[in-house]
Parts: C-alpha cells; sequence; structure tokens
C-alpha cells in the first residue's frame, strides 16, 4: 500500500524500460501488508472489478464510498491519522 505525500512531472528516465511512460512521478511512504490480502471473497468485490475494467485501466480514482471504507480499513492498522 503507498499513500502519496508529493507529486512531480515525470522524465523520460523515471521508469526505464517500461512499455508506457507517465507524465507524473509521485512520491511517499509505502508499506506491505506482509500477507495475502483476498478481496474476491468480499460482496463488494464482483461490482468494484467490474467498474474498473477487469484492472485493465491501471490506477483509478475510487468513485464509490463504500469501497473506499472498505480500503481505509484493511489499510487502517498500517497507518497512523494524524
Amino acid at each position: 500500500m503507498f499513500h502519496p505525500t508529493s507529486i512531480a512531472p515525470a522524465n523520460p528516465g523515471d521508469a526505464p524500460g517500461a512499455r508506457k511512460k507517465f507524465n507524473w512521478r509521485l512520491g511517499g511512504v509505502g508499506v506491505s501488508f506482509g500477507r495475502d490480502l483476498r478481496l474476491d471473497g468480499h460482496d463488494w468485490f464482483s461490482a468494484f472489478r467490474e467498474d474498473n475494467g477487469n484492472f485493465g485501466f491501471g490506477l483509478r480514482t475510487l468513485r464509490d464510498q463504500a469501497v473506499k471504507d472498505e480500503f481505509i480499513e484493511f489499510a487502517r492498522p498500517y497507518f497512523v491519522e494524524k
């Protein structure tokens, strides 16, 4: 999980060998959940996957507040709110 804290224009050399070049570079803190986190058993996951084109579109904005809340609950143990 990654919590971005900065954004800057990307440079051509930021992702050498990448098939897709990016316009922006994010910086921040990342942590590993340290275990497999299965989402497919949750009632909301099928609609989430379909809404995100089976994840074929890359990083997308979470539009459904209920799904946002689910992800926040997954992440809560790893970050201390300030």
